[in-house]
């Protein structure tokens, strides 16, 4: 906000009130007037109070008479709205003055300090406010108990800008008279008197932050803010404190962060008090309180004191202040993206950062959303206990409390516990949940789980995916490319055996299906008559569904599939020639399983290859035998 030029240039400058000459300056007391003339019962005392911006060594003659308007040009501009009140010291001023020894200007001095001590309970005579042109009038009596009135004039009502300190009471003594030098001296129907004040400007200013969810601050621009007063009035576009609170959206000044985080309002009129920032918009991603984020209090000489809370929350107090907004940190979930066997157990971890300005929320929960797919196995209990400070080791299971919608989330609660939870503000909230994948699932297909800090501000979400994975096969006559239907196999991973579960935990003892579908929970198994047939279907295809693709290291797992019984017409394979295979989406590589027919197989039993060779042999001397005796017929 840029200060306005010209008159109001002048008016945000600070006053001061400097003790006028006393007495003498006035001219004295009625016994210099002609004996001949009448001592007025009143006076009208009219102040011209003037403003400067540096009153440095200002001085104004008081004499009593009116300034001309090329004096005035001296005495910087008029300054409205000062309250002025008069107080009668005449009883204390005459007793100080008769018991003071001295000099006659001794006298005076010891009697004006006696004035001066004057109760502020005290009732007296309270001028109007200076107009625009910096008068305000009364007429006091000329005289009090019998003596020359004395009063003491105390400045009690200032306008914004004024610096009070050097706002000093005056003394002034009627009657007065004029000041001829042909010694003609007469009673002054007005009297007037030209007190100073001192009037300056001031800017209140502070610089804005943005924290990211690491906690490093940088100057954020864009953000929005009004300023209100401790009469709960807010700053107007024209400088002044008289916008409502109803009107403050609409019809208050705006001060907005620049590049370098600065928040200035610029050259302000400012009056003693407390003046107090308040957040009205902010950058995308940061959010902020509903709470003053800077107050600046102004003391009687317009210095200013600021009071904010630092980047840790910490209340400071300096003659700069600085203003903090931060990003609502995101939970974090793992594992991120795995895959592992129907029914193995998935140890999901969740952590959250404790927010820096956590004292600012009023609503801390995580809710974690599970997939249909995926069954909590962890209890109430389990989860509780597994709460902490990750970084001290703390259980805070105490400060959360659990609720649950069966097969669908679960939420741990922290909104009754802020207080607690705001002293490990910036470290990391950890719990677990195990979950395990159900029986029914499609495979290579995200199975979602979801964990949501939902808060007053901005929630923040976070998903891990886990899958699991099969592998599609066909059985096929090798030579004529024939598809074979039930032929039986085993599958192994090392030395165990896979063995599928039905819903009642007992062993499926075969399995047929095309399906890319993980429809029984997995169990690895030690014998092979304890594991699962998997057998060709009609078209010589099956699936073996539900298993993981990688191990703990992510390296790919290899798994084995053994057959155990060839079609019928067809050998079996030695085992030793069984197929390996690696777990994937079902129908990327669809994985060929060849069988030889017996008859293109040897005769394992009997003269085996024998007959077959003696029959060639005979058939072969038949034939020579025939060639020889028709050659020899025909020579002879």
């Amino acid at each position: 906000m840029k200060s306005k030029s010209g008159n109001r240039a002048w008016g945000i400058i600070a006053s001061v009130i400097m003790v006028l000459p006393f007495l003498l300056g006035l001219g004295g007391f009625a016994t210099k007037a002609s004996a001949e003339e009448t001592v007025p019962e009143t006076q009208t005392v009219i102040l011209h109070k003037r403003q400067f911006s540096d009153l440095g060594d200002i001085n104004i003659s008081n004499n009593g008479d009116e300034f001309g308007e090329e004096e005035l040009q001296k005495l910087g501009k008029p300054l409205e709205g000062v309250t002025f009140t008069a107080y009668d010291v005449t009883t204390e001023y005459w007793k100080a003055y008769n018991a003071a020894t001295g000099s006659k200007e001794q006298k005076e001095d010891a009697a004006v300090t006696a004035a001066k001590q004057l109760s502020n309970d005290a009732e007296g005579i309270a001028f109007e406010p200076t107009d625009e042109n910096g008068q305000s009038e009364s007429d006091l009596p000329t005289t009090s108990n019998g003596k020359n009135a004395v009063y003491l004039f105390v400045e009690t009502g200032f306008p914004a800008g004024v610096v009070q300190s050097k706002s000093a009471p005056f003394i002034l003594g009627l009657p007065s008279v004029t000041d001829n030098n042909n010694n003609n001296n007469e009673y002054r129907s007005e009297v007037h008197v030209y007190p100073k004040n001192e009037v300056v400007t001031k800017a209140l200013q502070f610089t804005k932050f943005g924290v990211d969810v690491n906690g490093t601050a940088n100057p954020l621009k864009g953000a929005k803010f009004v300023l209100r007063n401790d009469k709960e009035k807010y700053l107007g576009s024209d400088n002044n404190f008289t916008v409502d609170e109803a009107a403050a959206k609409t019809e208050a000044a705006i001060f907005t962060s620049n590049e370098e985080g600065l928040v200035t309002t610029g050259d302000l009129l400012l009056s003693p008090g407390d003046y107090k920032f308040y957040e009205v918009e902010t950058v995308k991603g940061y959010h902020f309180g509903e709470e003053a984020v800077v107050t600046a209090h102004v003391d009687n000489d317009l210095n200013i004191t600021y009071y904010y809370f630092d980047k840790t929350k910490n209340e400071k107090e300096a003659k700069e202040a600085e203003a903090y907004n931060y990003q609502v940190p995101a939970p974090v979930k793992t594992p991120k993206e795995k895959d592992f066997d129907v029914n193995a157990p998935i140890v999901f971890t969740i952590e959250q950062k404790i927010p820096l300005d956590i004292a600012d929320y009023t609503q801390f929960k995580l809710k974690d959303t599970y997939d249909k797919n995926l069954q909590l196995t962890s209890t109430k209990d389990d989860i509780l206990a597994s709460a902490s400070i990750k970084e001290d080791k703390i259980k805070i299971g105490n400060l959360a409390t659990y609720t649950a919608e069966d097969g669908v989330s679960f939420t741990l609660y922290f909104t009754n516990h802020i207080q607690e939870l705001a002293k490990y503000a910036g470290k990391t909230i950890q719990f677990k949940a195990t979950m395990k994948i159900k029986p029914g699932a499609t495979i290579a297909t995200d199975i979602n789980n979801t964990v949501t800090f939902v808060n007053n501000f901005d929630p923040k979400t976070d998903t891990a995916k886990v899958k699991t994975y099969g592998k599609k096969f066909v059985k096929k006559d090798l030579a004529t490319g024939e598809t074979l239907k039930d032929a039986k196999f085993v599958v192994k991973k090392g030395e165990q055996y896979l063995q599928y579960q039905d819903s009642n935990g007992e062993k499926v003892e075969s399995y047929t299906s095309s399906d890319l579908i993980a429809e029984y929970a997995v169990k690895w198994v030690d014998t092979e008559v304890e594991g699962t047939v998997f057998v060709s279907g009609k078209d010589g295809v099956f699936t073996v569904n539900g298993l993981a693709q990688n191990d703990e290291k992510g390296n790919k797992i290899e798994y084995s599939l053994v057959e155990t019984e060839a079609p019928e017409g067809y050998v079996l394979p030695s085992k030793d020639l069984g197929v390996t295979f690696k777990a994937d989406d079902g129908e990327t590589e669809l994985q060929q399983v060849n069988n030889k027919h017996k008859g293109t197989l040897p005769s394992t039993g009997g003269m085996g290859i024998v007959a077959f060779v003696a029959v060639g042999i005979a058939a072969i001397g038949g034939a020579y035998v025939y060639f020889a005796k028709g050659r020899r017929h025909i020579e002879g």
